[in-house]
């Protein structure tokens, strides 16, 4: 496991490498590039885009706003809202890779196990293996200048694509 100033500094080579296994910690971030290929392929209109802290601090807001859009009963409240995707690192890496990447022994274990059952064992000992409210490390306030500067013209280009004001983006 990298550190994440050099897990950043290897992005590259490791989609090349596997472009399938990798998420792509800096490329996942630009917003604008991977709108821009569903606006391209689809009517804007199509599309309900929110920002992230809106949906965590006005969650009934924004879902009746995107029930309306999907053109169903925005009268309709989900009755639990509480957040579920608490932060936490792996107690033992190994596990972890073996249960978040394809290999050999997925496959076979793929064959042999329906579909729902692996899931469910996978979200139990993915669960059971990760040690809650804890991360892996603080980011450095070097790593986070550059990367400010190296998301400035997305951030924009989002800003165009989306009439938005992201200011507060700049200053993350």
């Amino acid at each position: 496991r990298l550190p994440f100033k050099d897990a950043l500094a290897a992005e590259e080579r490791r989609l090349a490498d596997n472009p399938d296994r990798w998420v792509g910690y800096f490329r996942d971030g630009l917003y604008a590039k991977q709108l821009s290929r569903w606006f391209a392929a689809f009517k804007r209109e199509n599309f309900f885009v929110i920002l992230h802290h809106r949906f965590i601090s006005e969650p009934n807001q924004i879902l009746k706003e995107a029930f309306h859009f999907l053109g169903v009963d925005s009268t309709f409240r989900v009755p639990d809202l509480s957040w579920k995707n608490e932060a936490g690192i792996p107690r033992i890496d190994l596990l972890m890779r073996l249960l978040s990447e394809p290999s050999l022994f997925s496959r076979m274990y793929a064959k042999l196990v329906p579909l729902q059952t692996r899931l469910r064992l996978r979200t139990y000992l993915i669960n059971l293996n990760t040690k809650r409210g804890q991360v892996a490390e603080s980011p450095d306030p070097q790593v986070m200048a550059e990367l400010k500067a190296r998301y400035k013209k997305d951030i924009q280009e989002l800003e165009r694509m989306l009439g938005w004001d992201l200011h507060q983006w700049y200053d993350v």
